[in-house]
């Protein structure tokens, strides 16, 4: 890393002459060397207040800790069995639904890795029946046995069921989430968000929230089956919902169900990235490996007066962040380049760099998205590039509501007032879909002297 043109070198210091002190100081000013590959004092003051290290590396991510191990001893599943919830468990159907058979085998890995409990709730006003979990999975779900009745209202019953959290509880409540409250009065619908809201914020600093949408044939009573979406809100300590979602993936992937997903007070790592220095890159530097990441995190040596721009690929790993995020459509949407000075473009994102060079198989590997930058006009000797990824609400979510009050249960493709309850659960880990799921992602650029 060389001096930058606006940094002085001309500052005189005094002969050192002692034998002692000569050592001392080859060998600090040899380390030194070795840490910042050339970089003097006034470099590294100048770097520090650009924001980089001392070694004009980008800082280390301090804000994203890492999630805790997993520490999980029960699962409590919470059942809906109010009438709407009839036609995805139908007596009298000699076709086995989606539901029928992807609900068994999660509670049966359930029972496999954790103490399992298992209440059903037809009745929001009514107390929770806790079942035996092998009758369940053995006969109930799959004949449909259950009274089929009862008045059921999402917020009643998410009060009820948090009361069973704890830091070592997954609470999985597996609903339709059809607003059937005993009136059907549509101020009563407004109400959802803050109801929600309310109902939620008293746990939503201490545990996180996923919820996967999956669908099922439906058999109602009085039309053709249809695709219906139903729902398993999981609720607990972060790291204990990762570990539970990899259980309940198992199940999806067996069956070849498909799902989607949003979480509510998840935090996220920094990523793990580098520059890919030789792979269709511009030639017109030279990739500088940080010894604290062993990642590629600086372009030195830079020569803009052969070719005035810089190209080269970044390689992330975005495998912790949810499904949704990590798709091309949503990275071309949410990503952005930012550059303290000059101009920086996006050219291609999620592809893989076509000619990869042997030599970036490592980093490349670890990795499962792939961006491609071009910087031009750089008007002084450093600039950082920073990658962000916006959080948006993904798009299912809207596309899954409808607010027609009078067709709530018959309209069975989509869920009443849906979007509404996604509202209340964000306001109550205070806009948690806002925000960004990195934007620390940097890389620093330092030109030749």
């Amino acid at each position: 890393m060389l001096i930058p043109r606006s940094i002085g070198t001309n500052n005189r210091s005094p002969l050192i002459t002692h034998p002692i002190l000569i050592k001392l100081f080859l060998f600090l000013a040899y380390g030194l060397l070795a840490v910042c590959h050339g970089c003097t004092p006034d470099q590294a003051t100048v770097c520090s207040a650009t924001g980089l290290d001392s070694a004009c590396y980008p800082k280390l991510d301090t804000l994203h800790n890492p999630l805790l191990r997993a520490h999980v001893k029960q699962i409590n599943f919470f059942l809906e069995t109010s009438g709407s919830m009839e036609g995805f468990m139908p007596a009298n159907v000699k076709t086995t639904t989606d539901f029928q058979v992807l609900i068994p085998d999660i509670l049966s890995r359930s029972q496999g890795n954790y103490h399992t409990n298992l209440y059903t709730i037809f009745d929001s006003e009514s107390k929770f029946k806790k079942e035996n979990v092998n009758n369940v999975i053995t006969n109930v779900i799959p004949k449909g046995d259950f009274k089929w009745s009862g008045n059921t209202y999402v917020p009643v019953m998410l009060d009820s069921i948090q009361r069973y959290l704890d830091s070592d509880r997954v609470n999985i409540f597996i609903s339709d989430c059809i607003y059937s409250p005993v009136s059907t009065n549509v101020k009563m619908t407004a109400q959802t968000i803050a109801e929600i809201r309310e109902v939620v914020q008293p746990i939503a600093k201490n545990y996180a929230t996923v919820i996967y949408m999956v669908k099922s044939t439906y058999f109602p009573k009085n039309s053709a089956a249809a695709q219906s979406p139903y729902y398993l809100i999981m609720q607990g300590k972060q790291e204990n919902l990762v570990a539970v979602e990899q259980m309940i993936q198992k199940s999806l992937r067996t069956f070849h169900q498909n799902f989607e997903e949003i979480q509510f007070g998840d935090k996220y790592q920094l990523p793990y990235y580098s520059v890919l220095p030789y792979s269709q890159t511009t030639q017109n530097f030279v990739g500088s490996k940080n010894p604290k990441t062993a990642t590629y995190t600086s372009l030195q040596d830079i020569e803009t007066d052969v070719t005035p721009k810089v190209g080269f690929w970044v390689a992330i790993d975005l495998t912790g962040l949810p499904s949704f995020a990590r798709t091309t459509d949503y990275l071309d949407s949410n990503l952005t380049a930012t550059i303290s000075k000059g101009t920086v473009k996006i050219l291609k994102v999620g592809y893989k760099a076509d000619k990869l060079n042997t030599d970036d198989n490592k980093f490349a590997d670890k990795c499962d998205a792939f961006v491609q930058l071009s910087v031009e006009d750089m008007p002084e000797d450093m600039a950082t590039v920073t990658l962000s990824l916006a959080r948006k609400r993904p798009l299912w979510v809207a596309a899954i509501n409808h607010d027609t009050l009078a067709i709530k249960e018959t309209l069975r493709t989509k869920t009443f007032g849906w979007a509404n309850i996604m509202t209340g659960f964000d306001q109550a880990y205070e806009n948690s879909a806002a925000g960004a799921y990195f934007n620390q992602i940097s890389i620093s650029l330092i030109k030749k002297q």
